[in-house]
């Protein structure tokens, strides 16, 4: 998904050697009163001292227990947009047996229908307690294997303390804009359209200009159940 509507970020090249005790080292290697056994000191300094890591976003999981599904994410800088960066895409698998051998697949036959995938339809479920911001519709459904144009339908939640999350590629959706919503609550189902080859969603975070690291939290399954 690559969503031209949400603004550019806003990137930083700057590179901070404090926080990477080998730069360091490699910087004192040149002076004179060197050590090697200085080196050893330095690694179990910088291992005792805190470091500022990126921020990560624990929301609730996208389908309904006990649903098997798998996620793809996009690495920094892959994407260029918020919601985009540090996003990620999931999709429903199963397990298929043919010819007495099991593995998981997203689709039945050899996928060429939307229906044939096990997404398609599937119910979503709101990230967390939060509210609606904003909402896109994009009322053309791509064929698998055919990349649309976007961007897709999509919503756009805000948390009480200013962390957003956007779900795109849903069909059907159930909530509007300035609505509250409750985490694990169902916001739509899995469409296909936008930029999409193939039933999915696709969830990305922020907060201000900076993109946020997803997790989905997992350690409750009773409690991810379709509200």
């Amino acid at each position: 998904m690559d969503n031209k509507m949400l603004p550019p970020l806003q990137k930083s090249t700057m590179r901070y050697p404090e926080t990477n005790p080998f730069a360091w080292i490699a910087l004192l290697k040149g002076h004179p009163m060197f050590k090697p056994r200085l080196s050893f000191s330095l690694i179990a300094l910088f291992l005792c001292l805190p470091v500022q890591a990126q921020e990560i976003v624990r929301v609730h999981p996208p389908f309904a227990y006990p649903q098997t599904y798998v996620c793809t994410s996009h690495w920094g800088g892959q994407l260029k947009s918020l919601g985009d960066d540090l996003g990620t895409d999931c999709f429903v698998e199963r397990l298929v047996t043919q010819d007495q051998r099991t593995w998981m697949m997203a689709y039945r036959d050899q996928g060429l229908a939307n229906a044939d995938w096990y997404t398609w339809e599937e119910p979503v479920l709101a990230p967390f307690d939060g509210k609606v911001i904003r909402r896109n519709i994009n009322p053309i459904v791509n064929q698998p294997g055919q990349m649309g144009s976007g961007p897709a339908s999509f919503l756009i939640f805000e948390r009480v303390d200013g962390v957003r999350v956007l779900i795109a590629h849903l069909r059907q959706m159930r909530v509007t804009v300035g609505e509250s919503v409750t985490a694990g609550q169902v916001i739509g189902i899995v469409g296909n359209n936008g930029y999409s080859r193939h039933p999915h969603i696709h969830l990305g975070a922020w907060r201000g200009e900076m993109p946020v690291q997803l997790h989905l939290d997992q350690s409750q399954p009773e409690a991810s159940r379709q509200q």
